[in-house]
């Protein structure tokens, strides 16, 4: 049964980074669920700005569709992989504050049980003994990629005595310096330029998938691969690749094959989680619910055309793979939760933030500069320019120094909230007032920005042709 579910409102996107801070100071662990990605990336540039103190991880989505003949992004699985083990092996007695921003789309897709991730990683340290096909066994097997030259997360080389890696959770790839057998050195580098940043005593390979190929996983795969299509397999190209143990690309949607029985990423949450919920996210949920529906219907459809054994796709049951609306509240009954509103409730804590109204609509009726120059020294409370990039903090230095406001540019919060008429690049689109502050954001001076980068994704009558 539900704890409670508290409600605070007034708080708006861009200041709920701010009720999520001190949220996260109060508790061991709290998670957030955004409503969708675009928020979920936004807190995520945020938030280590105002809170270098709290420690905070990202589970996102999967950046494929549902269903969807693709492999997610490298990086994206090694955040998720990241955070999911860090869950499992996560104690009640670790004080340090841990918050995990993740969101709808993300904790409706279920995960692998979390003993999965218990045991399933090997360290070294300097003067250890490596067994090279040991090592090598385990990356083939739990999903990194060799390469001549290691660039991004998950790949790695082997050069006679030197072993490149880039682990799931590392911002930088190591150098591995064997003699003989022995690891004589542990080195990070920069992958563009090959150079040497640092050097450690220890190191971690966790999994770089959620699952891996092994005896025990191939053979559950194929068993449950052949109920999925009713024993037609021959010309399979899916079923012959994980047969001779290879990954093929877009294998992950055929995750719950490999597994006796999936996970929801509430499963790895102790009871005593602080869960804090975005605005909307039931609905959220509901609309994509509705959405795997689709794209899963649209493969039944499509299967049903097809006659080459090589082009089937034999879609996992959304049962076996999704939460449904119905499973996420019910989810939710075992944690005390936070809804976060823009809205205030009477019945509810009112942290009494509220978006500024845009001065972009002045830019044809005279100096915008000139009128937000005007607003600012009407106020008693702190004002802080936000801007975008270093090209548009100078456009706004220009603009307010023509206007006798000489704004001091700054590269942390605590200088922003300190110094005087402050600027500082922060990723809010729109300003907000708060009891003790006033942000104001380019584009409240300048208007929406027209480069800003659009995630489209493939509509599922499309979809089925990649």
């Amino acid at each position: 049964m539900m704890e409670q579910e508290n409600l605070i409102g007034g708080v708006v996107h861009g200041y709920d980074a701010f009720v999520l801070a001190r949220q996260a100071r109060q508790n061991s662990l709290t998670v957030f669920v955004a409503q969708n990605d675009v928020h979920l990336n936004m807190l995520a540039c945020l938030l280590p700005q105002i809170a270098p103190d709290i420690r905070i991880l990202t589970f996102p989505a999967w950046d494929t569709i549902p269903y969807d003949r693709v492999s997610p992004n490298s990086l994206i699985e090694s955040e998720r992989l990241d955070v999911l083990s860090t869950l499992a092996n996560h104690s009640d007695s670790d004080n340090n504050p841990l918050l995990i921003l993740t969101c709808v789309s993300a904790v409706m897709q279920q995960v692998p049980p979390s003993d999965f991730f218990k045991g399933q990683e090997i360290s070294y340290q300097t003067g250890d003994l490596v067994n090279l096909e040991k090592l090598q066994n385990f990356l083939i097997q739990n999903g990194y990629t060799r390469t001549d030259q290691v660039m991004q997360s998950g790949e790695y080389a082997i050069r006679g005595g030197i072993i490149d890696v880039f682990p799931t959770g590392s911002e930088e790839p190591y150098r591995l310096d064997l003699f003989g057998d022995v690891l004589d050195g542990i080195r990070s580098f920069n992958p563009v330029d090959q150079k040497t940043t640092g050097s450690l005593s220890r190191f971690t390979l966790k999994p770089m998938a959620e699952f891996v190929l092994n005896e025990d996983s191939i053979s559950r795969f194929r068993t449950k691969y052949r109920i999925l299509c009713d024993g037609q397999t021959s010309g399979d190209l899916l079923y012959e690749a994980v047969s001779a143990g290879k990954k093929m690309n877009g294998i992950e949607h055929w995750l719950p094959l490999f597994f006796e029985k999936m996970a929801s990423f509430f499963d790895y949450l102790p009871q005593k989680t602080a869960v804090c919920l975005d605005e909307d996210v039931r609905q959220a949920a509901l609309e994509h619910e509705r959405q795997i529906k689709e794209y899963y219907d649209a493969r039944i459809k499509a299967l049903s055309s097809m006659t080459e054994a090589a082009g089937k796709y034999y879609p996992v049951p959304v049962a076996d793979f999704f939460l449904n609306q119905e499973d996420f509240n019910s989810n939710l009954k075992n944690f005390d939760v936070v809804r976060l509103s823009a809205f205030v409730s009477p019945n509810g804590a009112d942290e009494k933030s509220r978006l500024i109204t845009s001065f972009a609509a002045d830019r044809n009726a005279g100096n915008v500069f000139e009128k937000v120059a005007d607003f600012i020294r009407q106020q008693t409370k702190k004002v802080i320019i936000i801007s975008f990039s270093d090209n548009s903090e100078k456009h706004l230095i220009e603009g307010f120094k023509e206007q006798k406001i000489h704004l001091t540019s700054v590269k942390t919060w605590q200088d922003a909230v300190h110094k005087p008429h402050p600027v500082i690049q922060l990723p809010i689109e729109r300003g907000f007032e708060t009891p003790d502050m006033i942000l104001i954001t380019e584009e409240d001076i300048l208007g929406e920005r027209m480069n800003r980068p659009t995630r489209h994704r493939r509509a599922k009558e499309n979809f089925i042709e990649d």
